[in-house]
């Protein structure tokens, strides 16, 4: 290969394109020529009528403005054409101007005290300046005044006008104004020290007005005999009366502020006297609040039961003259001082009341409490009296709490709408109460409760709950209940928290209403439990609950989301007649026992993911499958499993209708065939591996199978 061929090889000849002519000159080109020509055609009309005396200066003016104006159009095309350059280049000079600027300001920065100096010492040299010219001025008026008196004839009339007179006004009026000038200047300097200057007058406001009147009665005689001895004024008598009267006003206008300050002050002492009488009286108060709270507190805790019932009255009618701070002052900062004690003052009467509640009646046990029957009859008398003077605390307590402005039936309502229940709150309604730990061996009826804490509490056989109203949050956690509870005609509008509760002799909720969210979490009820035409309006949550006895939910309404996750019926449980407007959810957990839902009701939608049902499991077939999820649940071998009714039965006819499966589990010697729900599961509850944590005996989910062709033949075994 030649060098010539590698050369080309080696850099590819680049083909030519042709250049197009440059577009945005002949535009501006075009442009220019355009608005010259226009301006030729305007100067040609317009020049005729111009005319100049001088032509070298028509000449000049004609040039100049044909070159500014050529100039700006040129811009003006520019502008239009380069417009990218010109933006680029506008920018350019901007930054260099703040660069410089910056520069410079950063230089004067360094040296601002300096400039601050130096500008200040040339003000006061101008200012002195300034006042020495106006001094001069005026003095070189009065003079030339003088003169000009002097040098008129004798007897010359005044009152016609003449050159001569208006000389003379001309001279008076620029000499008023020179001496304005250096007095409003000679004053200026006193502004920059005002304040000092009104704290020297306030502080020697005697010796002011006597110098005051003194320096208006020698002015009152100097500035007439001044203004005559320049001509100014023929008679000096009526110039010095009106100076004296001037001077006797502002005598008089010291006598007035004097008076007005005299008459401020004494309104000042009266208004911190009235206070500080105001505040005495708020301390008396106080202190004998203090003196009334001693003494009912020492009353409640005598142990005398009758004065005991007395002193809860007065420690109920002291909070609530705290309450009446607001009619004790008028100032606002003493105001929310007060209101501040006062709320302090009523939370501690609360405290009282409720350690008194949680404290354990004296000289009893708690075995004397779960046995009251038992005991002798005075000491049960004594126990009588004892919970009277609890009941009347909790019944003082609920007549200062919030309430329902509208009735129940109003109420379910506004709940089903998703609306607010509107509540009047009480005098009492922003206060805690905490009953945490207290032995309630009483019943508790037609009351309102509000911001509760039940925590820990005991409630012995002779505790009842029937027709309360439960505002704010409630909370019962971690309470015993040594007897079956009775809960009646309870109504919580606000989160209910039974979590971890033991029941240890079941429970009864009977037209019970949950507004809000209820949490029986992790609570245990060990004998039978009802709950019967109960109503949760919020989510309810019984997560890892056991149910150790028979449970029964009957006519419960479940509004919204409801799990009973990973809780254990150990015992039979019956779900009747519920109605579920969400999604009702037993994942995981495990049902010992018979489980009957073939009464359940209308339910939106129900999971049994995961669950196990070591008993007999009995369902409605009306129920729709596609809204339920039995993914991976367990039914046990050895029990027949009811899931439809009437011809659809599948213990006896095994019968089978859409969306059911067929499955074989082989156990041993024995094989099962079950129909039961798509991707559910058969197990042998006695195969469970203790080692590995599991069942070995498990069928594989069940496929869904739309239709069966052995409809009516029995299962082997």
């Amino acid at each position: 290969m030649s060098e010539q061929d590698t050369s080309s090889d080696q850099h590819p000849e680049i083909p030519e394109t042709k250049k197009e002519p440059d577009k945005t000159f002949w535009k501006a080109f075009g442009l220019r020529f355009t608005i010259s020509v226009v301006a030729v055609l305007i100067a040609a009309c317009i020049a005729p009528s111009i005319h100049f005396d001088n032509e070298d200066v028509a000449r000049f003016g004609l040039a100049a403005a044909t070159l500014t104006l050529f100039i700006f159009i040129d811009l003006l095309i520019y502008l239009f054409a380069y417009k990218e350059e010109l933006s680029g280049f506008i920018f350019k000079i901007i930054n260099t101007i703040k660069i410089f600027i910056l520069k410079a300001w950063q230089k004067i920065n360094s040296i601002k005290k300096f400039l601050k100096v130096f500008g200040i010492f040339i003000g006061i040299l101008l200012l002195i300046a300034t006042e020495i010219f106006l001094i001069h001025k005026t003095y070189e008026g009065f003079s030339n005044h003088a003169a000009e008196i002097r040098n008129l004839p004798d007897g010359f009339n005044f009152s016609l006008k003449s050159d001569e007179l208006s000389k003379i006004q001309d001279i008076r009026f620029n000499t008023f104004l020179y001496a304005i000038g250096a007095l409003i200047l000679a004053a200026l300097p006193a502004l920059f020290f005002a304040k000092k200057i009104k704290s020297t007058l306030e502080k020697h406001i005697l010796p002011t007005f006597v110098l005051t009147v003194i320096i208006g009665g020698i002015l009152a005689f100097l500035i007439p005999t001044f203004l005559y001895n320049y001509g100014f004024i023929g008679d000096t008598k009526d110039l010095t009366t009106a100076l004296l009267g001037v001077t006797g006003g502002v005598v008089a206008l010291f006598s007035l502020i004097k008076s007005h300050q005299k008459s401020e002050l004494e309104r000042e002492q009266l208004e911190v006297q009235k206070q500080k009488d105001n505040r005495d009286h708020i301390r008396q108060l106080h202190n004998s609040y203090s003196d009334r709270f001693d003494k009912a507190v020492a009353e409640l805790n005598s142990g005398n039961t009758k004065v005991a019932f007395a002193a809860v009255y007065k420690l109920i009618h002291l909070a609530d003259e705290w309450l009446n701070y607001s009619d004790l002052v008028n100032i606002q900062t003493d105001y929310e001082k007060l209101k501040k004690k006062a709320v302090e003052e009523i939370q501690t009467i609360i405290n009282v009341l409720c350690k008194y509640i949680r404290t354990m009646p004296r000289n009893y046990t708690e075995e004397d409490l779960k046995n009251i029957d038992s005991l002798p009859k005075n000491t049960r008398e004594t126990l009588n009296e004892e919970a009277e003077i609890r009941r009347l605390i909790f019944s003082e307590i609920s007549d200062r709490l919030s309430r329902s402005t509208v009735d129940s039936h109003i109420e379910e309502e506004m709940l089903s709408k998703g609306k607010e229940i509107p509540i009047l709150q009480g005098t009492w309604s922003n206060f805690k109460f905490s009953f945490s730990q207290a032995p309630i061996f009483y019943p508790l009826v037609n009351l309102t409760i509000e911001n509760s804490d039940f925590k820990g509490a005991t409630f012995y056989p002779s505790s009842l709950l029937i027709n309360i109203n439960f505002h704010g949050e409630t909370d019962f956690s971690y309470s015993n209940f040594i007897n079956k509870p009775s809960f009646y005609y309870l109504k919580f509008y606000d989160f209910a928290r039974f979590t971890n509760v033991d029941f240890r002799q079941g429970a009864q909720f009977r037209h019970v209403i949950f507004c809000s969210l209820t949490a029986f979490s992790a609570s245990r009820f060990r004998q039978s439990t009802t709950f019967l035409d109960c109503t949760f309006w919020g989510g309810a949550l019984f997560l890892e609950t056991k149910f150790r006895c028979p449970s029964e939910f009957k006519n419960v309404k479940f509004k919204k989301l409801t799990l009973f996750n990973k809780s254990i019926f150990k015992n039979d449980a019956s779900f009747e007649s519920v109605e579920a407007l969400n999604t009702v959810s037993f994942r995981e957990s495990k049902f010992m026992n018979t489980a009957d839902f073939y009464k359940i009701g209308s339910v939106k939608k129900i999971s049994f993911h995961r669950s196990q049902f070591h008993g007999k499991f009995m369902i409605n077939y009306i129920l729709n499958f596609h809204s339920a999820d039995f993914k991976s649940a367990l039914f046990s071998c050895k029990e027949i499993h009811t899931f439809g009714s009437g011809e659809y039965l599948t213990d006896s006819k095994r019968l089978f209708y859409s969306g059911f499966s067929q499955v074989t589990l082989k156990n041993n010697s024995a094989t099962y065939t079950y129909t039961i729900p798509p991707y559910a599961q058969i197990f042998d509850p006695d195969s469970w591996d203790e080692q590995n944590k599991e069942y070995t005996s498990v069928s594989a989910p069940a496929k869904p199978i739309d239709k069966f062709d052995n409809q009516g033949k029995t299962p082997s075994k």
